[in-house]
């Protein structure tokens, strides 16, 4: 996936991201991996903050989309678009 390339994901994280991306319930991805359901949500609030989404409601469907724009080569990593924030407010 080419989400992998902007940030630095776990191979486990790496896994349920791929997993998140099938229609499956949070429970059969805990069980296909061997989790517990609180390990796998452990995991996927690590994961939700590192492509900043820091909150969970849709957050899974949210990482879906951002998926998705990465495929398209329409993903702009949430650290760019700060950086182009901050040099706008300095006018440079």
């Amino acid at each position: 996936m080419k989400l992998f390339k902007f940030y630095a994901f776990t191979e486990r994280q790496r896994e349920i991201i791929k997993l998140i991306m099938t229609p499956k319930s949070l429970q059969e991805i805990a069980d296909e991996l061997g989790l517990k359901y609180d390990n796998l949500q452990f995991h996927l609030t690590k994961v939700y903050r590192t492509v900043g989404l820091p909150r969970r409601g849709e957050n899974r469907y949210k990482l879906m989309l951002k998926v998705y724009e990465a495929e398209a080569d329409r993903f702009v990593p949430q650290t760019e678009i700060k950086y182009v924030n901050k040099n706008l407010a300095r006018g440079t």
